[in-house]
């Protein structure tokens, strides 16, 4: 499992951590679980990878549980 952290919440700032992982890897992964961020979706369908992007339910936690605060001990 890859976590993508990302400045910005747009496109490009999307598409470029995406290209760099999908080209380490060298094969296209069977699905992508990214939030229901609408520059993922964007990025995903310029790599042409649309129908393999799961955006709900409980599959979607993890990347959900992401974006909380990390408490402090």
């Amino acid at each position: 499992m890859d976590v993508l952290v990302q400045s910005r919440r747009n496109k490009r700032s999307a598409l470029k951590p995406m290209w760099n992982l999908l080209k380490s890897q060298g094969f296209s992964p069977v699905a992508v679980v990214t939030d229901k961020l609408p520059s993922y979706g964007a990025a995903l369908s310029e790599l042409c990878m649309k129908a393999r992007h799961i955006t709900g339910g409980p599959i979607n936690n993890r990347a959900e549980n992401s974006h909380l605060p990390v408490p402090q001990r």
